[in-house]
């Protein structure tokens, strides 16, 4: 009898080790999963990174681009309007000038 609990508990005892190891091998498929979880996280984060950053330099270049044009269509605008007065400008020097011709001319006729 006393054999037998011997061997009953032996084999307890060695089912107990078995499930230890097995338990132990879960653990560190578990951990090496996990780590490996860990790195692909961390490349998606690195290539999600680097678009947000391609995409903050193309927004970036988008905006410039627009306020450059924008820049250079009221230049554009402000010079036009500028022509157009210098052009009133010089229409009404003619007149006046065409004017003071005339008066001169009627001085000196006179006198």
């Amino acid at each position: 009898m006393a054999h037998e609990r011997d061997a009953k508990q032996d084999n307890i005892l060695l089912v107990i080790a078995r499930k230890e190891q097995e338990l132990e091998r879960l653990i560190a498929e578990a951990r090496a999963e996990a780590e490996r979880m860990v790195v692909e996280a961390e490349a998606e984060a690195a290539r999600i990174r680097e678009r947000a950053q391609q995409e903050i330099v193309r927004l970036e270049r988008e905006a410039r681009e627009r306020a450059e044009a924008e820049a250079r269509a009221a230049e554009e605008r402000a010079l036009e309007r500028a022509r157009g007065e210098a052009e009133r400008f010089r229409a009404q020097a003619r007149q006046r000038m065409d004017e003071a011709v005339r008066r001169v001319v009627e001085a000196v006729l006179r006198g």
